[in-house]
Protein backbone atom coordinates (compact mmCIF):
# COMPACT_ATOMS: atom_id res chain seq x y z
CA UNK A 1 0.00 0.00 0.00
CA UNK A 2 2.93 2.32 0.66
CA UNK A 3 4.09 1.96 -2.96
CA UNK A 4 0.67 3.11 -4.16
CA UNK A 5 0.84 6.20 -1.93
CA UNK A 6 4.36 6.95 -3.12
CA UNK A 7 3.32 6.53 -6.75
CA UNK A 8 0.28 8.76 -6.26
CA UNK A 9 2.50 11.40 -4.67
CA UNK A 10 4.88 11.26 -7.62
CA UNK A 11 1.98 11.63 -10.05
CA UNK A 12 0.73 14.66 -8.10
CA UNK A 13 4.19 16.27 -8.15
CA UNK A 14 4.55 15.60 -11.87
CA UNK A 15 1.16 17.19 -12.54
CA UNK A 16 2.11 20.26 -10.54
CA UNK A 17 5.42 20.61 -12.39
CA UNK A 18 3.74 20.18 -15.77
CA UNK A 19 1.27 22.94 -14.86
CA UNK A 20 4.15 25.23 -13.87
CA UNK A 21 6.03 24.46 -17.09
CA UNK A 22 2.94 25.14 -19.18
CA UNK A 23 2.42 28.47 -17.41
CA UNK A 24 6.03 29.50 -18.01
CA UNK A 25 5.87 28.49 -21.69
CA UNK A 26 2.83 30.75 -22.09
CA UNK A 27 4.74 33.54 -20.39
CA UNK A 28 7.73 33.13 -22.74
CA UNK A 29 5.38 33.02 -25.73
CA UNK A 30 3.78 36.29 -24.60
CA UNK A 31 7.18 37.91 -24.17
CA UNK A 32 8.28 36.73 -27.61
CA UNK A 33 5.11 38.22 -29.08
CA UNK A 34 5.84 41.55 -27.39
CA UNK A 35 9.41 41.51 -28.72
CA UNK A 36 8.16 40.74 -32.24
CA UNK A 37 5.60 43.55 -32.08
CA UNK A 38 8.19 46.03 -30.81
CA UNK A 39 10.66 44.98 -33.49
CA UNK A 40 8.07 45.39 -36.22
CA UNK A 41 7.12 48.79 -34.84
CA UNK A 42 10.76 49.91 -34.81
CA UNK A 43 11.24 48.72 -38.39
CA UNK A 44 8.01 50.28 -39.56
CA UNK A 45 6.71 46.87 -40.59
CA UNK A 46 3.05 46.31 -41.10
CA UNK A 47 1.55 42.92 -41.79
CA UNK A 48 1.79 42.17 -45.49
CA UNK A 49 4.09 45.10 -46.26
CA UNK A 50 7.87 45.25 -46.45
CA UNK A 51 9.58 47.13 -43.66
CA UNK A 52 11.48 50.36 -44.05
CA UNK A 53 15.22 50.02 -43.73
CA UNK A 54 17.74 52.81 -43.19
CA UNK A 55 20.05 51.45 -45.89
CA UNK A 56 17.34 50.90 -48.48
Amino acid sequence: MERVRTGASHVQEAGTKMHEITREIRRVTDIMGEITAASQEQNGDRPGQPGRHADG
